[in-house]
């Protein structure tokens, strides 16, 4: 004789429950919120970074600017300036000036 084959029932589809619906939606919402504070986070750590990079830049500036003041309220820095851009000379030089200097220049 033949087999008997048992025929099993198709399976019914469970229906969608609004507490599923509202724990999948939850789940995205907090995925995204998640997701959108790391990406903020990130842009704020990087942010950081450039703003530490150009505090560090200025206070090198800023020594550098120190230095140069400090430099410049010298005698021997404001001697040099007198000489060179003032012509000034101290009692008992005798300055020479280079006559010649100017025509070497317009024959070139």
């Amino acid at each position: 004789m033949g087999q008997v084959y048992e025929m099993k029932p198709k399976k019914t589809k469970k229906p969608v429950r609004p507490k599923n619906i509202v724990i999948i939606l939850l789940a995205v919402y907090l995925v995204y919120t998640l997701s959108a504070q790391y990406i903020a986070i990130s842009k704020s750590r990087t942010e950081e970074a450039r703003i530490q990079a150009q505090i560090e830049q200025m206070k090198k500036e800023n020594e550098k600017l120190k230095d140069e003041i400090e430099r410049m309220q010298s005698d021997e820095y404001i001697e040099k300036i007198a000489r060179e851009r003032l012509g000034l000379i101290k009692s008992g030089e005798i300055m020479f000036v280079d006559v010649n200097h100017g025509e070497q220049d317009s024959d070139n």
